[in-house]
């Protein structure tokens, strides 16, 4: 297994995407708000690119019952029915319900790989249960999207994806940004709650906008066993039987 990693969705080159597995990361908040939601008995989650996206998209579904979830700027968007917090998708508001899900950034990087050959959604709380996937099914090629913050760089993804790569069994680093979040790891995934609380850009604006209690959600290593994974024909994200 040969294992890249971008360290925001500018960095990711088109042409590898044919042929990869790639793992979307975006700690704060939205693959562990999916994580969560899946996990909680979501029937599928659907990205979308915008609020009038998804308002769009959630008239289309018949099937089941459909709510908005999505944020900007870190607060709920009006109308909807969660934000980007994960607590907020308990299971007797979520189990059986598809939702259309947008956010700043992770679903924009869900976009730009959708041509992968596979994608899942990675985040310290199902970071286990992603590697173990990976070591089982042992594909040729993993990327790692990181989905940052606005387009740059964010430490908590970076972490988080070294964290994950550190668990496979075959760590084959093929480009510096792989090398780059291995050792970011090794240095700091040990207290990720200081991490999201004290170190992160991003984990000090949301704790300062009153989400402290997501950053120590959020900061919890592999409490959950779900494998969010995009499923095609559903055109959404489902939790894969990984059984």
């Amino acid at each position: 297994m040969t294992v890249s990693a971008f360290l925001s969705p500018c960095e990711i080159n088109q042409a590898l995407l044919a042929g990869s597995w790639v793992i979307v990361v975006d700690v704060l908040r939205a693959t562990s708000t999916i994580a969560t939601a899946l996990h909680n008995g979501a029937a599928r989650i659907q990205p979308a690119a915008s609020a009038l996206e998804a308002r769009e998209l959630a008239g289309r579904v018949k099937d089941i019952p459909v709510l908005l979830g999505g944020e900007k700027d870190g607060f709920r968007i009006d109308g909807f029915d969660f934000g980007n917090s994960p607590l907020e998708y308990v299971p007797e508001k979520v189990k059986g319900r598809a939702i259309i899900f947008k956010t700043t950034n992770g679903t924009k990087t869900f976009l730009r790989v959708k041509s992968a050959d596979k994608i899942l959604f990675g985040s310290f709380l199902n970071a286990k249960a992603i590697s173990r996937f990976l070591n089982r099914q042992r594909p040729d090629r993993i990327i790692f999207a990181n989905s940052g913050l606005k387009g740059y760089f964010s430490l908590e993804d970076a972490v988080c994806s070294g964290y994950i790569i550190s668990q496979l069994s075959e760590q084959n680093p093929e480009n510096d940004g792989a090398t780059g979040c291995l050792a970011l790891a090794k240095q700091l995934s040990g207290d990720v709650r200081k991490l999201l609380f004290e170190k992160s850009k991003h984990g000090k604006y949301l704790k300062n906008k009153g989400f402290a209690a997501d950053l120590a959600y959020c900061s919890q290593k592999d409490l959950l066993q779900v494998v969010p994974v995009f499923d095609v024909e559903q055109n959404g994200i489902v939790p894969l039987d990984t059984d």
